[in-house]
């Protein structure tokens, strides 16, 4: 089984790629450079570990498939578009390792989300003539509708003037129109959540025994919400609750 990191085959709706446990920081710009997955499954790799009694610097062998979503009949959708899913298989040697061993444990794929990059980082743009109170701008994830910028009124986000904008005017600024989500891909009940990009405009699908994840691309529209103006009531009422403690 080829090793280090290497994409063997693929083309624009699937790669493949074998590597090893103990990857390098190479192995991971090399994957990144071929937009293909990353993950951790170190408390899988413990219990591998433990069940066919192997030292504890064993070093495991991956075999792992990344794929487009138009391949896997359980994603089709008319609001979805493009997604990538991941399969990956272990072994030590040549012998194949029961990966549903790690049912109960917490596993993390980074899945790369190249179509959204462009559109996201246009948007972002705008950003730079912005303020907002408690958190960072780089912090806001404008591929999450449920981001709080989207949906709560008492965050306040103001231009470089002191002008704010209501969540109906951040919705209509900011908002893609899509909005990123994960899941399992083999239709098991076990769910996965997303956590936002990384730096390299991957989706972070955090899962539960689950060592083949999808992330989805989904056209989500937000409807305006209505401005009224108990919910500023709602804002200052916090306020003094939080001066009282």
């Amino acid at each position: 089984m080829p090793t280090g990191g290497e994409v063997i085959t693929g083309n624009d709706k699937f790669k493949v790629q074998f590597l090893e446990s103990k990857t390098t920081k190479k192995a991971n710009i090399l994957a990144v450079a071929n937009q293909v997955s990353l993950f951790n499954i170190s408390y899988c790799e413990q219990i591998l570990r433990d069940y066919y009694k192997l030292p504890n610097d064993t070093s495991f062998k991956y075999s792992k498939i990344d794929y487009d979503n138009s391949l896997n009949s359980t994603t089709s959708s008319v609001n979805r578009t493009n997604g990538g899913s991941v399969s990956l298989d272990i072994y030590f040697g040549t012998k194949k390792l029961d990966k549903s061993l790690c049912s109960t444990v917490p596993a993390k794929t980074n899945i790369p989300c190249a179509p959204l990059k462009n559109e996201i980082n246009q948007i972002k743009k705008g950003f730079s003539e912005f303020k907002i109170t408690g958190r960072k701008l780089s912090q806001i994830d404008i591929s999450n509708k449920n981001d709080p910028i989207f949906g709560d009124r008492c965050i306040k986000f103001t231009n470089n003037e002191g002008i704010g904008l209501t969540v109906n005017e951040r919705r209509s600024k900011f908002y893609p129109n899509s909005t990123i989500s994960c899941d399992a891909a083999t239709g098991t009940n076990e769910t996965c959540v997303y956590e936002g990009l990384d730096e390299n405009y991957y989706a972070k699908c955090s899962c539960k025994g689950v060592l083949e994840t999808k992330n989805l691309f989904e056209k989500a529209l937000l409807e305006s919400i209505s401005d009224i103006n108990i919910n500023i009531v709602i804002c200052h009422l916090e306020v003094l609750a939080f001066v009282r403690i």
